[in-house]
């Protein structure tokens, strides 16, 4: 009995550890040419997260954590070596959205107890079944070419949230996991390709 409930306080700490995971997922304009683009814009300097409207609504998204994606995403894309400049002039323009679910998973769990039947009775095994609500917080990245206005990548992150979360860090991370694949293989950032040449 002992071994058993060991193993299920086991499986226990590695689901709720596999909870706190990002989940990434890109895609992109195969008939881009991402070797031609260098600079960014902002889509606007407004701010694009608003906040959520009805009485008693606690919101997971502040306008702190917008100048947080803000800053996460000019680190990282002046570190690939993209410069930043006004709209009128950037070859691509970036946009991000963030949107939060309310979701309940269902858990089961085996649960050892003892039970008499049958000719000669025995030990056997049920089933615990639970249900979890969260609120799952999704963020998406999306560049566009400024000249024809078309979307050319977009990458999301999305993940369980907690109010126990450390925001910036987690901010970071999510930002960094996204745009880790950008610009998508076999395009190199400039940075790189400054580096390679001669």
């Amino acid at each position: 009995m002992r071994t058993l409930r060991a193993v299920l306080l086991l499986v226990a700490a590695l689901w709720f550890s596999g909870c706190e995971t990002i989940a990434v997922t890109h895609d992109a304009d195969a008939n881009v040419d991402f070797a031609s683009y260098r600079s960014w814009a902002w889509i606007s300097e407004e701010p694009l997260i608003q906040p959520q409207a009805g009485a008693g609504e606690m919101s997971y998204v502040s306008q702190i954590d917008e100048q947080r994606i803000r800053r996460a995403v000019e680190r990282e894309l002046t570190a690939m070596g993209y410069r930043q400049t006004e709209f009128a002039r950037a070859d691509m323009i970036v946009l991000f959205a963030v949107a939060t679910e309310e979701k309940i998973e269902l858990q089961s769990s085996p649960s050892a107890g003892a039970y008499h039947g049958g000719r000669h009775g025995g030990f056997g095994a049920s089933t615990n079944l639970r249900s979890y609500s969260y609120t799952e917080g999704t963020l998406r990245i999306e560049f566009f070419d400024r000249e024809n206005k078309q979307a050319i990548w977009v990458g999301w992150a999305s993940k369980r949230l907690s109010r126990s979360d450390e925001a910036e860090q987690t901010i970071n991370k999510a930002v960094a996991m996204i745009l880790e694949k950008f610009p998508p293989d076999p395009y190199q950032p400039p940075n790189l390709v400054r580096q390679a040449t001669p």
